[in-house]
């Protein structure tokens, strides 16, 4: 079942266009899971920019329906954060995401809203990116997992990983991500 389609039309930071179909059961092309929801890739790119430009109904319908969970797994690697790192930023226990895959079962709607949380900051990065034409060759995944390990001024000092847990916490990190590029960031 497809829930959403988007083509970004553009080249994304990772040099292919992105189109994101979610689906359920079993036509998944990333990881071939059979229930919950995932976001295809297209050239082995996950296309976090088109999820992040896609329309919030298409990503509430993904969210009550859950995530599968090897795309967690996906999600850390690209980003270069330890699986535990993030977990524990997400609030998320190994022990569920490891049940739910070998269950072949969706992450929670809770959870789901949490790992597409950070997927759309990653989106952020890139829309930022492809507007100031600066992204070519920049892995913004890897960038966005870096930048969110690091403490801020602008978060008393902490840095924006520990704010992942709720949804609050990643609308502010979407701010400061947002004045940054403006250069208003402290």
């Amino acid at each position: 079942m497809s829930v959403a389609q988007k083509s970004t039309g553009e080249a994304s930071a990772r040099k292919v266009k992105p189109v994101v179909v979610v689906q359920k059961s079993g036509a998944s092309k990333t990881g071939g899971l059979d229930s919950g929801f995932m976001i295809e890739k297209t050239n082995g790119a996950v296309a976090y920019r088109a999820l992040y430009t896609s329309d919030r109904t298409g990503r509430i319908e993904i969210i009550r329906h859950g995530i599968n969970a090897a795309a967690f797994r996906e999600l850390a690697s690209n980003m270069g954060l330890q699986q535990k790192e993030l977990l524990n930023a997400l609030r998320i226990s190994q022990a569920t995401v490891s049940r739910k895959i070998s269950d072949r079962k969706p992450l929670s709607a809770s959870d789901s809203e949490k790992v597409l949380g950070v997927a759309t900051l990653i989106g952020q990065v890139e829309s930022m990116l492809a507007e100031s034409s600066a992204g070519e060759g920049f892995d913004a995944a890897e960038w966005v997992g870096r930048w969110l390990s690091q403490p801020h001024r602008a978060l008393g000092g902490k840095a924006p990983l520990s704010y992942l847990d709720t949804n609050e916490g990643v609308s502010l990190v979407a701010d400061l991500l947002a004045r940054q590029q403006s250069g208003a960031y402290s």
